[in-house]
C-alpha cells in the first residue's frame, strides 16, 4: 500500500481519498477505521471497573433483562450503550441477526439451515444464535449471498 499526504490550507475539513483496483480486506478495514463515529474504545463493565473491549476478541453483543452485554473470549461484560448505538459504531464485521443481537462474523463456525423457519448461527465457542426473518436479507447481503 502506498500512502500520500497532501496538506492544503484551502480545505476546511479533512478529506480522505482511497484509490484501489478492488475492494480488499485491507481497504475495508481502512474504511471501517476511518468511518467509525468515534475512535474512542468501547468499554465493558464488570463489578471491578471498566475494561476496553478488544473487538477482535468479541463474539457478539446481546440484550438480556434490558441490559446490553458483550460476549468476549474472556467472558461477559456489561455495555452501557444501546444496540442501535453499537450498530453504528461497530465495524461491518458485526452484523445484526435479530432485534437483540449483533454477531462478529469472524467468530461464526457455521450456519445451521436445518430449522424450517429460521437460520441458526453457531459461534466458534459453541454459542447458538438465531437469525430473525426480518434480519435475514441483511445477513445474506453482509455475507455476499
Amino acid at each position: 500500500m502506498k500512502f500520500t499526504l497532501t496538506l492544503d490550507r484551502k480545505f476546511q475539513e479533512t478529506r480522505v481519498d482511497v484509490t484501489a483496483p478492488e475492494l480488499t480486506a485491507e481497504v475495508e478495514a481502512l474504511q471501517n477505521y476511518l468511518t467509525s463515529t468515534s475512535l474512542v474504545p468501547l468499554l465493558g463493565y464488570t463489578k471491578g471497573g471498566a475494561v476496553p473491549l478488544e473487538l477482535k476478541q468479541t463474539l457478539r453483543f446481546y440484550t438480556s433483562d434490558k441490559n446490553v452485554y458483550a460476549h468476549t473470549i474472556q467472558g461477559v461484560l456489561n455495555v452501557k450503550l444501546r444496540m442501535k448505538e453499537l450498530e453504528t459504531r461497530l465495524p461491518t464485521s458485526f452484523i445484526r441477526i435479530n432485534q437483540g443481537e449483533l454477531i462478529n462474523i469472524h467468530w461464526v463456525e457455521r450456519f445451521d439451515v436445518s430449522f424450517s423457519t429460521t437460520i441458526g448461527v453457531i459461534l466458534k465457542d459453541g454459542t447458538q444464535c438465531f437469525v430473525s426473518r426480518r434480519s435475514l436479507a441483511r445477513v445474506k447481503q453482509a455475507l455476499g449471498l
